[in-house]
């Protein structure tokens, strides 16, 4: 049986290549990637855990993980830590991809914008990952690679918010634990920077970093039609001048045969790199990769037809035999400005870019053609020919690759613009320009070849001296392309030529010119016609000029020529040579060309030859001793670029003259200004600083010279004694420009003589050392003006050689010497020079060396105290006023103008604050490199503890007194935070005790602790640091606590007695703020973070915690003067999601409830008496617990706190309160009362983070409720408006007035001042009363139901208000505004439609809800028109995890404890409580609506169950009803839209009393269907319809016949109780009759002709229902008001504007013909406005009364009352009937009241009508007389409808003034005759007056109305 062994230490990390489910017992899940940690392993088994949760150990298989090399760290306990070894950017690179993933998903999820970037950063840094693990990069591209993985991932954490990686500058992450908190400073401030430069500015930035750079070219292919051997020359171009292009490198050629490479080995690596380019090449935005293609082949001429073909396809060679002949094709062209960019990046996936070739023209020469493709780049006339090629932009010089090093070569056409002593060129770069040539005795231009050879004097050709350029090997000679017939070819093409470096003169280049004939015969035998030469050196043995030379073209006598001749050296070789009337030169076959000519360009490019001759001449002084002084003195006229290129030789030669004249000074002078002028070429000159390197590997290699040390030395002495000297001072000032080399020199001159001779004489050295640097000392204290100039440069220049002194001098020597200068400094004022100075100091090695800062030090420190005291005495004072001033000067300038504000001087504050700000940042940088210098030499020879003693002694309190003055907006508060971080981190605790006991004074001391503790508490609260400069904020919060640890004691020892009580209270408040800042919360980290900031600096919360325990206890009798005032401090504390310091702080506030319990009443008395005696204590701790409610609040709404501190804060704080025996009651209530606040709160956090908004607003209810019962008015309040605005929010502006409403009963109508806790400052200004906030939020209240519709309830409000209006205040302007709103509410109820709501029962059950919902019930006011489904769909979707139940049965605990959501939705209907005003008055139905349906507290719905047996033919019988009855909390509306049932109570309805229900319901619907109908004509007639049709004739539920069951003689046996009920139904149907028989009158009146058919049926079936229920139950009166007949008074209106008078005294009139209707009925006579009077009397049709009863119309304008519905509560007092009206027939306003049977006849124009509603005052008729009545003949030409036999006026309708019921007049008698055609005949004393009546004219024969009269005839009213 195997067993488990331990496993290697390296093989103990273990990557998972598979996912594993661990679903066995003791195995461990993980995922692909996940790493783990193997501690043992048995066969196939590995045991370990897995790295992301360590504290789950268990076992997984072998075979799915892979081993990885690994190390273990054994520093911590158990079983170490496992590191991997691998490349650490590869280890950065997995962990950022690891991180990086888990953020994608969520940006995945979410849809975030940032997924794109993100994923393509992801994909780079996987390929990027994969050349790293392949090991094959070499150094330079890796770091390149490093280089460019760093910048994603520092993009990416910008991208994605995450902390900034601090790197070195090699990309290595910094370890903050090895570096000072300065230079970390430093390097945030770089990463930061690089993280905002975009991909282009680091490219540009990488390349500026390199004065040389290099492009790597790969020829990949080559397109084009060709069918003989080709070249390609490529060179790199610069096109800024569109004359011509500037050729800058050497050519690269590119040969092949027909397609195939002639070296085999080199195809498919056809690279080149062109080196030495500059920055201002890679700068040109005309830059260009220029190729030329080149055919080689016969002379003959050949077509380019050939088709397409690739440069790998291979053809038949061409024969040897022939000689080649170079003719042109074509040109391609790249621009390198555009694809350098990315170049610059790498081309790492070898993108190919094409270049386009553009053929050659008949006349066009390569350039030309290079040219043409250059202005047009894109090639669309290449058609499709060109090569492909890669490019990569590589940085620094050729040697930083060598990788590349066997690649072609090609450089750059002249020096770079740096020469380094290794480079030796010697070459001469020749372009073949032009030329012109005569046809000679051709007949057309020649064919010009031109063959170049370097060839000896004697004749003879030098081998390999000539290059075409690279990738080609040397030749001996060289052949231009051939231009065909061109008399003036133009070549352009660049050879090299390799000069001799011994300086040979005999050498020259000869330029024979040929022609080729396109006859091979002819060809051969063609021979040179002409000839030019060059000589490589000029007789001076100085180079060829670097120009265009124009060469004399000698014609060659093709008979006496011969190839060896070189007679042509005895003659002029440049046109220049030729003097005017010099005879034609000639020399044997030679003779002067005319007419011909050649020019050429020349480029030399030597270390060893120069074109100057006053440089060669110092170069060979040895040649000429005596004239070494002129040639000195000519130094100043070589030009400095010869200067600096032969900076080696010409220094070699000035210190080869001193050596050679050691003993003479004659030329000492002279070489040291010689010595000046070069470095000075290097040093000053910006354009060669980048020379420096190349002197300093001067300096280190090639110098020699032994004595030079003591003359240069000697010199400058002298210069400096005689420095008032005019030319002394000059040279001084040369001098001291190039001093620093100047002492390297001397430096390094006297290390070569020790290391030569020994040290013998070192004190006569450091004896004139000392003596020179006490002679700069005393320059400087002189104050001679003129001697500004060399003070100020001796200030810039010396400190630079302070670093090489100190190899050769003694460093206290040098230390005090600079120090000395140093005091001479600080004596006068410090500028910025002098702070300058001072910096360099501090950045010397003489610094670094510890005997040398021991001197240096305290005067630095001295120096840059005095700067921050300067500062101090500004101050925040100083600076603001500074600030002040340039604000008021950019203003004024602002409005001046620039141009005037040097005139009044304003621009002075400006550059005095600019001016302190910069002396204020060289003292911090000077500070910062102190500290950085004494953290890095902390722990080395002599140790820095003294040194930091010194700084922190002398500047700590400078520079925290600093930090407080600094503006934070400004960015120099970063670095000096940073210095006073450093200055704390490298302090020990004797530091502490040292400076601490420096104080003498302790009111000193308690200033100091108070200041640091401030700033500390300012810097955790607001850091001046950005939030992603993680390191840097930790590293400061470290030092923090350090630094409270350390001063606590100081606080405890000397501040508890005598007790400080704002010293404690700083640090409390200090230490908290500390503690619970953000960056310290690590629970909000991603796990890696948090592990990382865990294992460097562990988590400081509990450290701090355990600080502030420990000050709390210490503090004893003294704690009461901290409660309640850190009740909130300490609550936020013990929020900190941590269990263990959690555990730890919250008996804290037991220790506060003790101590207020406690406290004494009376001041005097003492804590240990009250313990003693409880009489003399509070016993209570009511403002603990008030401000502990307070802060519990507004933390937990702030999201702090979870159920785990609740349950903590519970447990805990009830376990000390049971034990203690006096708190023990009031202790247990108080931790109860905070606990359920928690949750209340924690529930109120969970659901406002949700997006349902009716959840939201009752979880604030709750909350309401318990600050209510609490009695907390100032949380009461501030919730309140919390719902209010959730309320407005969602338009819920009703319930947004309820909750004001609160508010408003909190107050009183009195003047009295509004307490604090009753205010609320977001919406109303500062209301100082209650009455005025009372008001305001009235007025706000009036308008929130304004605008939800609730009119009634605002007109309460109103009147309440007006009330205060006029009796308290009497603001009468108030009080009239007012009663207009309340008039326009009025106005609203009566004329605008609002929607009636309906209410709704939902109960919650199960667990799966929120915790206010669940197992609850509530009922909900819909929304508008919201109906069942809508309400229930709208419900689901606030729930979707919710299911709907199918039964209202309430489920059982199996449902209600399960985490289940299931919802009841059903409809409920509100039970309006009887409402006496009502009785007995009719009320308009939208009045009586409102009541319905508001204030409504009593829901009711019903639920049917069948009882007993159910009776097939009437099921009713047994259809029993289960009633609920429902109670809410509160009445609806209110502050809520839903309320929870408190009350439920259930009930059986029988079906008798179901029956009742139903028959009351339908006879209150049909009466208020008619009434409707009867008011508003254009209301829909389909519901009467419907109702009428479904109670007549009733197709599917039966009708009333359902109910004869309850009227049999068995029923009323089986239930004697209910003959009640049974009467009281038989009554319901028998008033139903008179019902239905209204409502068919008013269904006929309205019926169209289609409905004419259905109303006869209707009509036939009621007649006989009415029949059957009249027989069976009785004749029963209808209360339904009857509609009044219509009177028309006929009336003629003199004219329009007589309308206005008659409308005033309308209602007179009106009310004249109610009280007269008695006498009208008898006798009544009219006057006639025709012919005086006419007795006319007419009762008018039914149908003709218009929509309304009770309204006066007219043809122009109608005065009526409002269509509205009238509901009487109780039967209204028989009042006599007015009578019926005589008036005019009316002629009617359309053809619709002819169909309806109207009366028309002629009248006047204007005709007023009065229509009355009447109703009846008797008993009905029995159908016996009514059927009697009804058989009377007609009296007349009409008849009457069946109408009721007794009419009277209603109260409501009546226009008169109401009559008393005793004095009411008896009712009239009937009329005789009524018909269904609604004329009345009205027979007075039996007199049948129907012969009064006109006789009715036809339609055709109808008389036009009379024309009015001009107005009314006298005597009459205008009624």
């Amino acid at each position: 049986m195997q067993s488990w062994v331990p496993v290697k230490d390296a093989e103990r990390l273990a990557v998972a290549v598979y996912p594993f489910l661990g679903s066995g017992q003791h195995q461990i899940p993980f995922s692909i990637g996940d790493t783990l940690h193997i501690l043992q392993r048995c066969g196939a088994w590995y045991y370990g855990y897995a790295t992301n949760n360590r504290a789950f150990k268990g076992i997984f298989p072998c075979s799915f993980v892979r081993i990885k090399r690994c190390v273990v760290d054994k520093s911590l306990k158990g079983a170490g830590t496992v590191i991997a070894r691998e490349n650490p950017l590869l280890h950065e690179v997995t962990s950022v991809l690891r991180e990086w993933g888990h953020i994608w998903k969520k940006l995945y999820e979410t849809s975030d914008p940032a997924l794109k970037p993100v994923s393509d950063m992801l994909h780079d840094l996987i390929r990027q990952r994969r050349k790293i693990i392949a090991g094959t990069l070499p150094t330079d591209e890796l770091r390149h690679l490093k280089r460019q993985v760093t910048a994603t991932i520092d993009r990416g954490n910008e991208l994605l918010k995450l902390d900034l990686v601090v790197r070195d500058d090699q990309g290595n992450i910094v370890n903050p634990d090895l570096t000072s908190a300065v230079k970390l400073y430093r390097h945030h401030q770089q990463a930061a920077s690089r993280s905002q430069d975009s991909e282009g500015e680091r490219a540009l930035k990488r390349t500026q970093q390199h004065n040389s750079h290099c492009l790597y070219v790969t020829v990949q292919n080559c397109v084009c039609r060709l069918d003989e051997d080709a070249e390609i020359v490529l060179l790199i171009c610069d096109a800024s001048d569109p004359g011509r292009l500037k050729v800058l490198t050497e050519p690269y050629v590119v040969t092949w045969k027909e397609g195939l490479e002639k070296n085999m080995d080199q195809l498919s690596s056809l690279r080149v790199l062109y080196t030495d380019l500059s920055n201002s090449d890679i700068a040109s935005d005309r830059l260009f990769l220029v190729g030329y293609v080149v055919k080689v082949g016969s002379s003959a001429k050949h077509d380019a037809a050939a088709g397409r073909r690739s440069m790998q396809i291979s053809h038949k060679p061409a024969k040897k035999t022939v000689e080649m002949c170079r003719r042109p094709f074509g040109a391609a062209a790249i621009d390198l400005s555009s694809a350098m960019a990315s170049a610059a990046s790498g081309d790492e996936d070898g993108k190919h870019r094409f270049m386009p070739i553009l053929t050659c023209g008949d006349k066009d020469s390569l350039e030309d053609t290079a040219r043409r493709l250059v202005r047009d780049i894109s090639g669309r006339d290449s058609k499709g020919q060109g090569l492909w090629v890669t490019l990569r932009l590589l940085h620094g010089e050729k040697e930083q690759h060598p990788h590349l090093a066997k690649m072609a070569l090609a450089r750059r056409l002249g020096f770079p613009d740096v020469i380094l002593p290794t480079d030796v060129r010697n070459d001469l770069y020749l372009t073949l320009h032009s030329g012109e040539f005569t046809r000679g005795s051709k007949v057309q231009d020649r064919n010009v070849e031109v063959t170049v050879k370097v060839c000896n004097r004697d004749g003879s050709v030098r081998h390999g001296v000539i290059e075409r350029g690279a990738g080609c090997p040397p030749v001996e000679e060289y052949r231009s392309v051939v231009y065909w017939h061109e008399s003036r070819p133009r070549w352009a093409e660049t050879l090299k030529v390799v000069l001799p470096i011994e300086g040979d003169c005999d050498s020259h280049v000869r330029f024979t010119f040929k022609h080729r004939s396109n006859n091979e015969v002819k060809d051969k035998s063609e021979k040179p016609f002409g000839l030019a030469y060059v000589n490589l050196l000029q007789s001076d043995c100085t180079t060829l000029r670097n120009t265009r030379h124009e060469l004399n073209v000698y014609k060659i006598n093709s008979k006496s020529y011969e190839e060896g001749d070189t007679s042509y050296l005895n003659l002029p070789a440049l046109k220049s040579d030729i003097r005017d009337g010099q005879p034609r030169p000639e020399s044997g076959p030679y003779l002067l060309s005319l007419r011909d000519s050649f020019s050429l360009e020349s480029i030399t490019c030597s270390t060893k030859l120069t074109q100057d001759v006053d440089l060669l001449g110092l170069l060979k002084w040895s040649s000429d001793p005596g004239s070494l002084k002129e040639r000195l003195a000519r130094l100043d006229r070589i030009r400095q670029e010869e200067l600096v290129k032969f900076l080696r030789d010409s220094l070699d030669a000035l210190f080869h003259i001193l050596i050679h004249y050691e003993t003479d000074d004659t030329y000492d002078v002279d070489v040291f200004n010689a010595l000046v002028t070069i470095i000075s070429s290097v040093t000053t000159e910006r354009r060669y600083q980048h020379f420096q390197p190349v002197l300093e590997a001067y300096l280190q290699s090639a110098f020699s010279a032994t004595i030079v040390d003591r003359k240069l030395m000697g010199v400058l002495q002298t210069y400096i004694d005689n420095v008032r000297d005019p030319e002394s001072r000059l040279h001084l000032l040369k001098a001291l420009s190039c001093l620093r080399y100047v002492f390297k020199f001397i430096i390094k001159s006297r290390q070569l003589y020790i290391k030569m001779n020994g040290g013998h004489d070192a004190a006569s050295f450091g004896g004139t050392t000392q003596h020179l640097l006490r002679s700069f000392t005393g320059l400087m204290l002189d104050r001679d003006t003129e001697l500004e100039s060399v003070q100020e440069a001796m200030l810039q220049h010396l400190p630079s050689a302070v670093d090489d002194l100190t190899a050769v001098c003694d460093p206290v020597q040098l230390s005090e010497a600079m120090a000395e200068l140093v005091r001479t400094l600080a004596n006068g004022n410090l500028t910025e020079r002098k702070l300058s100075v001072i910096s360099r100091l501090v950045h010397s090695q003489l610094f670094s060396n510890p005997d040398g800062r021991h001197v240096l030090l305290p005067e630095v420190v001295a120096a840059v105290g005095l700067m921050f005291d300067l500062q101090q005495q500004n101050g925040a004072g100083g600076m603001a006023t500074l600030r002040q001033r340039n604000k008021r000067s950019q203003k004024l300038a602002q409005m001046l103008g620039e141009q005037r504000t040097d005139a009044i001087g304003l621009d002075k504050a400006r550059d005095e604050l600019q001016r302190s700000r910069d002396e204020l940042q060289l003292c911090i940088g000077i500070l910062s490199d102190v500290l950085d210098v004494l953290w890095r030499q902390h722990g080395q020879r002599g140790g820095t503890s003294i040194d930091v003693g010194v700084v922190t002694q002398h500047l700590l309190r400078k520079v925290l007194q600093t930090v407080v003055s600094v503006d934070r907006e400004d960015t120099l508060v970063c670095g000096l935070v940073a210095i006073l971080i450093s200055m704390l981190r490298q302090m020990e605790r004797h530091h502490y005790d040292q400076y601490m006991s420096g104080f003498t004074d302790v009111t000193d001391q308690l200033a100091f602790i108070t200041e640091i503790l401030m700033v500390f508490k300012d810097l955790v609260s607001k850091c001046v640091y950005p939030p992603l400069w993680c390191e840097m904020i930790m590293l400061q919060n470290s030092v923090i606590l350090k630094s409270l640890r350390l001063f606590s004691y100081t606080i405890r020892d000397r501040f508890l007695e005598p007790y400080e009580h704002q010293i404690w209270n700083n640090f409390f408040h200090c230490a908290i703020s500390f503690l619970t800042q953000s960056p310290l919360q690590l629970e909000t980290f991603s796990a890696s973070k948090r592990s990382r900031l865990l294992a460097r600096y562990k988590d400081m919360r509990k450290a701090t915690a355990e600080e502030i325990r420990t000050m709390w206890i210490r503090l004893g009798q003294h704690k009461i003067a901290f409660v309640p005032a850190l009740v909130g401090p300490f609550l936020e504390m013990t929020l900190v999601p941590d269990p263990e310091l959690r555990g730890m702080t919250i008996p804290l506030f037991f220790d506060m409830m003790q101590c207020e319990f406690y406290s004494p009443i009376k001041p005097g008395s003492q804590y240990n008496d009250t313990k003693r005696q409880a009489s003399a204590s509070k016993c209570n701790f009511n403002e603990f617990e008030h401000e502990m409610i307070n802060k519990v609040d507004h933390l937990i709404d702030g999201g702090r706190g979870d159920d785990f501190y609740r349950e903590l804060f519970r447990e805990k704080m009830l376990e000390l309160c049971e034990k203690h025996s006096s708190m023990r009651e009031q202790g247990v209530r108080f931790v109860a009362t905070v606990t359920d606040l928690m949750k209340r709160l924690l529930e109120y956090r969970a659901i406002m983070r949700d997006e349902n908004q009716e959840n939201k607003m009752s979880c604030t209810v709750n909350l309401l409720h318990f600050y209510y019962e609490i009695h907390c008015q100032e949380m009461y309040i501030r919730y309140l408006y919390k719902l209010r605005d959730l309320h407005v929010a969602a338009n819920n502006y009703i319930e947004a007035g309820f909750t004001l409403k609160l508010h408003a009963d909190q107050l009183q109508w009195s003047d009295e001042q509004l307490p604090a806790v009753l205010r609320h400052r977001s919406d109303f200004g500062p209301l100082e009363t209650h009455r005025a906030m009372k008001e305001a939020l009235y007025n706000k209240i009036i308008d929130y139901f304004d605008r939800g519709n609730l009119w009634e309830a605002a007109l309460q409000l109103c009147k309440e208000l007006s009330g205060q209006y006029e009796e308290a205040t009497f603001d009468y302007h108030q009080l009239s505004q007012l009663l207009q709103r309340m008039s326009r509410l009025y106005d609203k109820i009566l004329q605008e439609i609002r929607p009636v709501p309906a209410y709704f029962r939902v109960a919650f059950y199960g667990r799966g809800f929120p915790a206010f919902l669940q197992n609850k019930v509530y009922v909900y006011r819909g929304r508008g028109y919201e109906r069942l489904a809508e309400f229930s769909s709208r419900i689901q979707d606030t729930f979707p995890k919710a299911e709907l139940m199918d039964t209202l049965e309430t489920p059982g605990p199996e449902v209600t404890e399960s985490l289940q959501q299931l919802l009841q939705v059903n409809s409920v209907d509100p039970d309006m409580e009887d409402n006496k005003r009502f009785s007995g008055k009719p009320v308009t139905e939208k009045i009586v609506q409102y009541y319905r349906v508001n204030d409504i507290d009593r829901f009711v719905y019903s639920r049917r169950s069948q009882r007993g047996a159910k009776d097939p033919d009437n099921p009713f019988a047994s259809m029993w009803l289960q009633r609920t009855v429902m109670r809410t909390s509160s009445k609806l509306p209110g502050i809520l839209a839903w309320f929870p049932v408190t009350a439920t109570e259930t009930y059986d309805v029988t079906p008798l009393e179901h029956a009742i229900e139903t028959m009351t319901t339908k006879n209150r619907q049909l009466r208020e269907l008619i009434l409707s109908n009867r008011s508003d004509a254009a209301l829909p007639l389909n519901p009467l319809t419907q109702t009428l049709t479904g109670i007549i004739n009733p197709a599917v539920m039966g009708g009333t016949a359902n109910y004869q069951t309850f009227f049999t003689p068995e029923y009323v046996e089986r239930n004697p109780d209910d003959a009640t009920l049974v009467a009281k139904l038989k009554v319901l149907i028998a008033k139903q009759i008179p019902l239905l028989e209204a409502g068919l009158e008013t269904h006929g009146q309205r019926a169209p002709d289609n409905l004419k058919p259905l109303q006869t049926m209707l009509e036939g079936i009621f007649d006989d229902m009415r029949t059957e229920v009249q027989d069976k139950f009785g004749v029963q009166e209808c209360d339904l008001p009857y509609q009044r007949p219509v009177v028309a008074l006929r009336h003629h209106r003199p004219s329009l504007a007589g309308w206005e008078r008659q409308d005033s005294s309308l209602s007179e009139s009106v009310h004249t013909s109610a009280a007269n209707a008695s006498a009208s009925l008898s006798s009544t006579t009219l006057t006639s406005p025709q012919n005086g009077t006419a007795p006319f009397l007419s009762l008018m049709n039914l149908s003709q009364s218009f929509s309304s009863g009770g309204t006066l119309k007219s043809q122009k304008s109608a005065t009526s009352l409002p269509r509205s519905k009238t509901i009487f509560y109780s039967q209204a007092s028989n009042l006599s009937a007015a009578g019926a009206v005589a008036s005019t027939p009316v002629r009617s306003r359309d053809r619709r009241d002819q169909k309806r049977g109207s009366i028309t006849s002629q009248t006047s124009e204007s005709t007023i009508i009065l229509s009355e509603e009447l109703r009846p005052a008797r008993p009905l008729r029995s159908e016996v007389e009514r059927e009697r009545r009804l058989t009377r003949p007609c009296s007349g030409q009409y008849s009457l409808r069946h109408s009721p036999s007794t009419s009277t006026l209603s109260s409501r309708d009546s226009l008169g003034p109401p009559m008393d019921e005793d004095s009411e007049p008896p009712p009239p008698p009937l009329p005789a005759k009524q018909s269904r055609q609604m004329s009345m005949h009205i027979e007075p004393d039996g007199q049948d007056l129907s012969s009064l009546l006109p006789e009715p004219l036809p339609p055709s024969q109808e008389e036009p109305p009379p024309k009015p009269p001009l107005g009314p005839p006298p005597g009459e009213s205008s009624v």
